[in-house]
């Protein structure tokens, strides 16, 4: 069984949270509705009677769709390969969809795949210049040659085990064995 490939995830979640959130932002300029509006009604200007928000989820959906997918002009570009780029977009995005009540659930989906871009980045995965590839291996190294482990060294030998003797069952140290007490434990 292969391992996963957390950035092909993270993608596929992520083009799953744009669809959403082009959907819901045409939704929105149907029915306009700030998401913090019980909060306060100030904001209000953002959605109606011009809808500004909806008219930036609709294009931050659009960029993040075609980031993600890639298009052909996108494919291979440096931006494309970047993990720190998408890092540094899709709080920006999930923030956006956060404040359109129809697009709360995408910006949830754009953190569940701002998690898993980041525990790529912190494997060390990378994206290739062709999408939905693997990166090649090189073919000098391979994971069984790419580390060589030395042997551990050999423990050390146990402590010394104290004398005993029996008494009524029960196993009492003897007399002397600290060098203080008599031959039941008890200090004089």
């Amino acid at each position: 069984m292969g391992r996963l490939i957390k950035n092909h995830w993270a993608r596929l979640i992520c083009m799953t949270a744009a669809t959403y959130q082009i959907a819901a932002s045409i939704e929105g300029f149907f029915w306009p509705k700030f998401f913090f509006d019980f909060l306060t009604k100030n904001l209000d200007g953002f959605v109606k009677p011009i809808p500004y928000l909806q008219i930036l989820n609709l294009l931050c959906g659009i960029i993040t769709l075609v980031y993600e997918w890639p298009l052909g002009f996108v494919a291979g570009t440096a931006v494309q390969q970047s993990l720190e780029a998408r890092l540094f977009w899709l709080p920006l995005t999930s923030l956006l969809a956060v404040l359109m009540y129809q697009s709360t659930n995408p910006a949830i989906y754009y953190l569940v795949g701002l998690g898993v871009y980041f525990w790529a980045y912190c494997d060390g995965e990378v994206i290739c210049a062709v999408p939905w590839t693997l990166p090649r291996r090189s073919s000098t190294t391979t994971t069984a040659t790419a580390k060589k482990v030395a042997p551990s060294p050999p423990l050390p030998p146990p402590p010394p085990q104290r004398e005993t003797q029996q008494f009524q069952g029960q196993q009492m140290p003897m007399a002397g064995a600290r060098g203080h007490g008599n031959a039941h434990g008890v200090p004089f």
